[in-house]
């Protein structure tokens, strides 16, 4: 039975994290169908999602102080019970008729949402990371595709409850099945569960490490972008794709089933990235997975020069390749950018990795913060057609880039660099 015990206690984890998508799934599809019955415009509640990315920003932060004085599994705990108040709250914003109040409240609560969201995620990746010493590719892999399975079938269901009742009813529902694991996960124990000693240890140990050398090293800052631009197409998407869903007279459940699309794409490639990634085939995938993100925005709207009407099964098509591209890209990029500078010469211990994972995640928020803003903007100033042609261009010279570092791969190797 104890041995039994020790290993049923990655459960509550998938159940969780299961949960936690779908609650995470709901914003994107339905907030900007109440905050637009309360006038407001795309770009001003835009700033709703770009704020969350900024919690995820802080609790990073907080997460690793907790992580190193308390323990991870604190991190993971006060983020459940956080996500599930912030979520009860969110759905109670239904009630707020006056659209500035709204705004406020909204933009406020997403600085508490994606601090405690964050202090969930990066915990749980401690948690997992210090108990399986699994393939790193295709563990990431598939958090992701539990990740996207759970975003499929929140926003699905989500639909389905607001057509039941209203707005608030899915908020409520899957905020209180996030904390249902809160009781199992505070007896369990996971192993190894105290790492702080061993950062502490390996940080002395490595003084001489000069990581700031990263700054200007041009494989690794490639790497971010690549990552940058994973986010960039999913927070281009939350304030604008819903308003041009509109066009096609759906109700909550299609929407949401649009949304799910791209949710069952990006869950069922992140296992292919993950696979790819471990036979270390990450150049050639990042590559693809910017051509399809490309493509996406080539037929989304479509292109503006394209003399074709907005069609449902374009979107639709576009929704397949866009879930493709940002799990290929974020998997094989942080694997590469991690395997790409321990090849080069840095220490492949916990520092180096910790360093990677808080690289990868901040610039994957700064992108995600200035895009959707500026994505409502464009969206309601020129239409989406026009304004899906800035992503369709800035991931096409991406495309360029990553095909000749791939073709150049081919070529030539790294050097070894001294540190």
């Amino acid at each position: 039975w104890s041995r039994l015990r020790r290993k049923l206690w990655a459960l509550p984890l998938i159940y969780t994290q299961f949960w936690f998508a779908g609650v995470c799934s709901l914003m994107a599809p339905y907030f900007p169908g109440l905050a637009a019955k309360r006038s407001l415009n795309a770009w001003q509640y835009g700033f709703f999602f770009s704020t969350w990315k900024i919690g995820l920003l802080i609790g990073s932060i907080i997460s690793e102080r907790v992580t190193a004085y308390v323990s991870p599994k604190a991190g993971y705990l006060t983020g459940q019970v956080g996500l599930f108040i912030f979520t009860v709250a969110f759905g109670s914003f239904f009630w707020i008729q006056d659209g500035p109040t709204l705004l406020g409240l909204s933009i406020t609560s997403a600085i508490f949402g994606g601090t405690v969201a964050s202090m969930y995620t990066v915990s749980l990746y401690s948690m997992i990371t210090s108990r399986f010493h699994d393939d790193a590719g295709l563990l990431i892999a598939s958090m992701e595709a539990l990740w996207g399975i759970g975003s499929m079938a929140g926003a699905v269901t989500g639909g389905a409850l607001i057509d039941l009742w209203e707005y608030p009813l899915p908020f409520y529902v899957m905020g209180t099945l996030v904390l249902i694991s809160f009781p199992f996960m505070l007896r369990m124990e996971p192993r190894q569960e105290c790492t702080a000693p061993q950062l502490l240890a390996e940080a002395a140990q490595q003084q001489d490490v000069r990581y700031y050398r990263l700054l200007w090293d041009l494989p690794f800052l490639s790497d971010m972008v690549t990552v940058t631009l994973a986010w960039g197409i999913l927070s281009f998407n939350e304030p604008t794709l819903e308003p041009f869903l509109e066009q096609f007279k759906l109700n909550s459940t299609q929407v949401g089933t649009v949304f799910t699309v791209q949710s069952v794409c990006y869950a069922a490639s992140a296992l292919v990235a993950g696979a790819l990634a471990k036979y270390k085939y990450e150049r050639a995938t990042i590559f693809v997975a910017t051509g399809l993100g490309c493509l996406a925005y080539l037929v989304a709207g479509p292109a503006p020069f394209i003399n074709t009407e907005p069609n449902l099964a374009l979107v639709y098509l576009a929704q397949v390749f866009m879930g493709c591209a940002m799990s290929g890209q974020f998997v094989c990029g942080y694997m590469h950018a991690l395997r790409s500078i321990i090849k080069r010469g840095y220490p492949d211990n916990v520092r180096t990795s910790s360093l990677v994972s808080s690289a990868v995640f901040f610039c994957m928020i700064v992108g995600a913060v200035a895009t959707s803003p500026l994505a409502g903007y464009l969206a309601e100033t020129f239409g989406y057609r026009n304004a899906s042609l800035l992503m369709f261009a800035v991931l096409l010279l991406w495309t360029l880039v990553t095909g000749f570092q791939w073709l150049r791969s081919f070529c030539t190797a790294s050097d070894v660099i001294h540190l």
